[in-house]
């Protein structure tokens, strides 16, 4: 600020040149070129030509105009701070297609805040995708802060398929693409996206994030090709039964058909034929062909049914089976509570109802008889049958 004026005292005509602090708004600041405030300041000195009439009490000065070079700097930071500490975070993401609302506050001092949409608050709340800026600033500095918010989807996956291995060893590996702030948890725990598999089962998987959950389960399956459990041949006595067992051991479903349509594992045969059975599952098939032809037997066994170990010697106190033909089969003895009392004993070797030096008490027991023996018009037959037999006190 110039004035320019006359010193009616002096007689003299002069002008003050008055500084303002811009720093200082407490006050108008006039004249405190000291401030400490003022980085700096420097002054030219000019020469005015002038020219004064005297008028009594009052003067007439013309002054010719005057440009006055006014070197100045001033640096208000001593006073006021400015924190130019990012706050707003680079990324942010948010629910695609719902009504999901993300709120960020960036205040970190007493600023003043401007938005790319034109909000002026410190907190800002983002609907949809895109990206985004803030201004932050006060009396001694700004800053831009910008965000790319990123929509994300709730998580929705291909449902992984249920398999089936028929080799013994196997491997299945299930290699997951990962989403962001998207986590998994398998059902032992695991939170990989990639998993191998080494043994059959049931297993599932849970995928979430903030907009959603999504779980899957399947299975896999070991299974093995159907093996051949029938003979080709069958020569059965006449007037009996044979049963033609065709059922697999292993654990895999499998399908069976006869020849005849039925399609069960097994079937009784009661006369000659020839019997066919197809047995398959998804990891192979087998084809049986039973020729079945019934005859006469003249082999036949008896087995005793009781027997009195305490009786007088040599009248029915031994026990074992009697064939009318030639046999190498084998026998064991049980008790009713499985223990062996007698283990593979020849048949033609009798039981006398010991075990371990003593007699055995009076009740039942279970015999096991096994081997073969020869027909003379079957020839040569395998020979497996058990029943029970009773051991009598017939010593009292």
């Amino acid at each position: 600020l110039v004035a320019v004026g006359v010193d009616n005292r002096l007689s003299i005509p002069h002008f003050n040149i008055i500084f303002g602090n811009p720093c200082q708004t407490e006050n108008c600041g006039v004249n405190k070129i000291n401030a400490p405030n003022i980085q700096s300041m420097s002054l030219t000195r000019q020469v005015l030509s002038c020219t004064v009439n005297d008028n009594g009490d009052l003067t007439k000065e013309n002054l010719n105009e005057q440009s006055l070079p006014l070197g100045l700097s001033i640096n208000c930071n001593q006073n006021c701070t400015f924190d130019s500490r990012k706050v707003l975070p680079a990324a942010l993401t948010i629910c695609n297609g719902g009504s999901d609302i993300l709120t960020t506050d960036v205040r970190n001092a007493d600023y003043k805040y401007l938005w790319s949409n034109g909000d002026t608050a410190a907190k800002h709340a983002f609907f949809k995708p895109g990206m985004y800026w803030v201004k932050t600033y006060n009396e001694c500095g700004s800053r831009f802060d910008t965000v790319v918010v990123t929509g994300i989807d709730a998580p929705i996956y291909n449902k992984l398929i249920d398999t089936l291995y028929c080799d013994k060893q196997w491997l299945r590996r299930v290699d997951m693409k990962s989403l962001a702030e998207t986590t998994i948890t398998w059902e032992n725990g695991d939170v990989l996206w990639s998993r191998s598999f080494t043994s059959p089962g049931k297993y599932w998987f849970e995928i979430k994030n903030r907009c959603g959950v999504w779980r899957d389960t399947f299975v896999i399956t070991q299974d093995s090709a159907p093996k051949s459990v029938l003979p080709s041949d069958l020569n059965p006595c006449s007037g009996k039964y044979v049963l033609l067992d065709g059922t697999q051991l292993g654990k895999g479903q499998y399908q069976y058909l006869w020849e005849d349509g039925y399609k069960g594992p097994s079937l009784w045969v009661t006369s000659n034929a020839t019997k066919i059975l197809k047995t398959w599952n998804r990891c192979g098939s087998i084809t049986d062909t039973v020729n079945i032809v019934f005859g006469e037997c003249n082999c036949h066994f008896y087995v005793p049914n009781a027997f009195t170990p305490r009786a007088s010697r040599g009248k029915n106190d031994v026990w074992k089976p009697v064939f009318n033909c030639n046999a190498n089969a084998y026998f064991s003895i049980y008790s009713r509570w499985g223990e062996c009392l007698v283990r593979n004993q020849p048949i033609d070797v009798p039981w006398d109802g010991y075990y371990m030096g003593d007699l055995v008490p009076e009740g039942i027991y279970v015999y096991i008889i096994h081997g073969n023996y020869t027909d003379a018009v079957k020839g040569g037959q395998r020979l497996e049958k058990s029943g029970t037999v009773l051991v009598i006190d017939g010593g009292k």
